[in-house]
């Protein structure tokens, strides 16, 4: 099955891409056979599963024309998850969605279907020579990603940085959702070669 489409009318049709190469419907008709004629506003609705923490927690039908934001809602109002919109960053075949105002067509999402990944944002605080500075991260990040954001941020090259939370050296293989920072900042150094 290629997906289904919502005609003008709100219709629901399943599309499958027969043998010869043309599209049929649920029924074995042709576009034409069911009168759907040059003019009919078609709109192709696959299947979201969204996985929260590795567990897919909610299905959708939706359109490949609603964005990214009005995903973010619609997941915002499930009681599944139920975060806000603006806490969540969402990820499709390991790629961040972080542009809200794009389609799911505009990423690419196939039309016969996704998972897309929910993940937490907050701010983490680096501190560095007695100074704070806040990085967007979010809890399925690893370390490692984290280092790549502080070495670009301060111009450094990744071998260099160490994270330490009070003592404790952060490893790269660590994701941020594991570490309980419970309101304490990260201290970076830059090793010496």
């Amino acid at each position: 099955m290629i997906g289904k489409v919502i005609t003008s009318t709100k219709t629901a049709l399943s599309i499958r891409l027969a043998s010869n190469g043309e599209l049929m419907l649920n029924n074995d008709l042709s576009l034409s056979d069911a009168n759907i004629v040059d003019g009919t506003h078609l709109v192709v609705v696959i299947q979201i599963h969204v996985e929260w923490y590795g567990k897919v927690v909610s299905q959708y039908d939706i359109s490949v024309e609603t964005t990214i934001m009005e995903l973010k809602k619609k997941i915002e109002k499930d009681h599944a998850i139920g975060m806000a919109a603006e806490m969540q960053e969402l990820h499709f075949n390991g790629k961040s969605l972080d542009e809200d105002q794009l389609k799911l067509e505009d990423y690419n999402v196939p039309s016969h279907g996704a998972t897309i990944i929910v993940f937490t944002k907050f701010q983490l605080s680096v501190r560095k020579d007695g100074v704070s500075h806040p990085f967007a991260v979010h809890n399925g990040m690893t370390v490692g990603d984290l280092e790549k954001i502080v070495a670009q941020h301060f111009g450094k090259i990744t071998t260099q940085i160490v994270l330490d939370l009070e003592g404790e050296i952060l490893l790269d293989d660590v994701v941020l959702s594991a570490v309980k920072f419970e309101g304490s900042e990260l201290s970076v150094s830059f090793a010496k070669w």
